[in-house]
């Protein structure tokens, strides 16, 4: 599979993910023909004077607050903040392309985040499913969900370490998830989104185990 390279935006010289052709791994379709191309004129505005882990860490916010909204049965709200937190999240892969905060210090922070914003986004749709919706055992759905997207977060750093680069099938990326989510919020059917967001982890991390082990690894 070839690499595709970036090319630079002509007004700034940064490299932006929407100046790519084609799609930018990790992109949803929400991500990809909605979110970046919104996003990327705030990113080259703003690139010069705000770091990607100020984003993230707005991202983090955004998915603890709409949790906690969730835990109060303010789904409409709740539903807002996820997009919020959606939004910061792809400003944030913006500002890193830019060329700011490259370190690896700065990644891992931005991977904990991440890691951090879906346990609190996926809790809140869990206390909200358990204590508003009448399905039974909600409870297990949401650690099921919990532990499916922890471990699909942990095979994308290993992936990336190992593969940089490689675009590979994944059909719950984090756009995915946070459209999941506010859907089901806004609907008040938080169990539902838990079982189908639990459910597209749990196969992209299966398939990445049985697959990407027998698919040698594209030579550099």
């Amino acid at each position: 599979m070839a690499v595709i390279k970036a090319s630079h935006a002509p007004t700034s010289g940064h490299t932006y993910y929407s100046d790519v052709p084609g799609h930018t791994p990790g992109d949803g379709i929400f991500a990809r023909y909605i979110l970046r191309p919104a996003v990327r004129p705030l990113a080259r505005a703003i690139a010069p004077a705000l770091a990607p882990w100020a984003a993230s860490g707005a991202s983090l916010a955004a998915a603890a607050g709409a949790g906690a909204l969730l835990a109060a049965n303010w789904n409409i709200a709740a539903a807002f903040a996820v997009l919020v937190a959606a939004v910061a999240a792809i400003l944030a892969s913006e500002l890193r392309a830019a060329g700011t905060g490259r370190s690896q210090l700065a990644l891992i922070s931005d991977a904990a985040a991440a890691c951090y914003a879906d346990a609190l986004l996926l809790g809140g749709l869990t206390a909200a499913a358990i204590r508003f919706e009448h399905y039974a055992h909600a409870e297990f759905v949401g650690a099921l969900a919990l532990g499916a997207s922890l471990t699909l977060s942990y095979s994308r750093v290993r992936l990336a370490a190992s593969m940089p680069g490689r675009d590979t099938f994944d059909p719950a990326t984090r756009d995915t998830v946070f459209t999941i989510a506010g859907v089901g919020a806004a609907a008040e059917q938080t169990y539902w989104a838990l079982a189908i967001i639990g459910a597209l982890c749990a196969a992209t991390v299966v398939w990445r185990l049985v697959v990407l082990r027998v698919v040698p690894t594209p030579a550099s």
